[in-house]
C-alpha cells in the first residue's frame, strides 16, 4: 500500500506567507522613502560648503557678514553653483539660501534650506533657521 504525500502547499500556509510579506512591505517602504528624502536632502550642505567657507573667510577678515554675497565672494552665480538635487545655491549678507530641484521628491522639491551664521568668540556657527525643508526631520545632524 502506497502513501500518499503532501506536495506542495496549503491554502493556508501560502495566505500566512503573503500577510507576512505585506506587513514587512508596510514597514519597509515608508523607511526607505525617508531615507532616500533624506539622502536627496543632504545635498544641499554638501553642495554649499564652499560658500560656507567662503561667508567664514569673508568674517574673519571684514569682521561682518554684511555685504557677503555670491559677486563680493568670488563665487559663481546662484544657479552656477548647483547639483544633481539642488538648483542654485545664493549668498546674502552671509546667508545662505539652497533651492532644492525638481528632480528631488516631493518633500523637498522647490523649498529652500537656509543656513545663518553667527559668530561666537571668533568663529562661525551655522544654523538653518528660516528654511521651508523639514530640517530637523531630513536634515538633523547638520541643522543642530
Amino acid at each position: 500500500m502506497k502513501k500518499n504525500m503532501q506536495q506542495g502547499f496549503t491554502l493556508i500556509e501560502l495566505m500566512i506567507v503573503v500577510a507576512i510579506i505585506g506587513i514587512l512591505a508596510a514597514i519597509a517602504i515608508p523607511m526607505y522613502s525617508n531615507y532616500v528624502v533624506k539622502s536627496q536632502a543632504s545635498a544641499g550642505p554638501v553642495v554649499s560648503s564652499g560658500a560656507r567657507t567662503a561667508v567664514a573667510e569673508w568674517y574673519s577678515t571684514k569682521g561682518t557678514f554684511t555685504g557677503a554675497s555670491n559677486a563680493s565672494l568670488g563665487l559663481a552665480s546662484p544657479s552656477s553653483i548647483s547639483g544633481k538635487y539642488v538648483s542654485s545655491v545664493s549668498v546674502t549678507n552671509g546667508k545662505i539660501t539652497v533651492t532644492y530641484s525638481g528632480n528631488t521628491n516631493t518633500a523637498l522639491s522647490g523649498k529652500t534650506l537656509v543656513e545663518s551664521p553667527s559668530s561666537s568668540n571668533g568663529s562661525v556657527q551655522w544654523s538653518c533657521t528660516g528654511s521651508t525643508v523639514n530640517t530637523a526631520k531630513y536634515l538633523g545632524s547638520f541643522c543642530q
